[in-house]
């Protein structure tokens, strides 16, 4: 396996990690949302990343202080 092999799989892992990171660090209109989100990003995952992408960012109402 050469690097093209392991970018070309490692590719659509990116936007799941970024979705499920951005998901867990910003608030939504409701916690059951946020939860919903995330369980849609683990198990769907690059469906679920892209939704995310395109409609999860919309309902975010702000970003949580650690």
């Amino acid at each position: 396996m050469n690097i093209t092999h392991f970018i070309l799989l490692a590719l659509p892992i990116i936007p799941i990690f970024w979705a499920i990171w951005h998901a867990f660090h910003h608030s939504f209109p409701s916690q059951q949302e946020r939860l919903l989100w995330l369980v849609f990003i683990v198990f769907v995952p690059v469906i679920g990343a892209v939704a995310y992408g395109l409609f999860g960012l919309r309902r975010v109402t702000g970003k949580l202080d650690f």
